[in-house]
């Protein structure tokens, strides 16, 4: 069974966007089909290195972001294993069911701390 897929982060440009922090967004392809999720993170642009898909230096802020951003691809990459194992066709829709769950508004970031969108 041939598949190609691909995992990647960015940040969404809103309509009538001038400038400040914007959404993260996660992009899984599968076999040329895209679904994007919202990690309901916001992220100012010139703190964000657009070819690693993660957030740039050092501060306390940037790593919270950058790990949190791993535990999503550890639990992508677990719902591909898990669909797999199954036996199930792997698609980007079935792994964006499987892990909508651990994208929600209100969510444990990986410091232990809670975290709303906006805070």
């Amino acid at each position: 069974m041939w598949e190609s897929f691909s995992l990647l982060f960015y940040l969404k440009k809103p309509k009538k966007y001038v400038e400040g922090p914007r959404y993260v967004y996660m992009r899984i392809t599968v076999n040329g089909l895209i679904h994007e999720i919202s990690c309901k993170r916001m992220w100012d642009p010139k703190r964000w290195n657009p070819w690693k898909h993660r957030a740039s230096g050092h501060q306390e802020d940037a790593k919270a972001l950058n790990d949190y951003l791993e535990i999503l691809t550890v639990k992508v990459f677990n719902a591909r294993v898990e669909l797999y194992n199954a036996n199930q066709d792997i698609t980007a829709a079935a792994i964006k069911k499987i892990i909508a769950t651990c994208v929600s508004r209100k969510d444990k970031d990986c410091l232990g701390r809670m975290h709303i969108v906006g805070e």
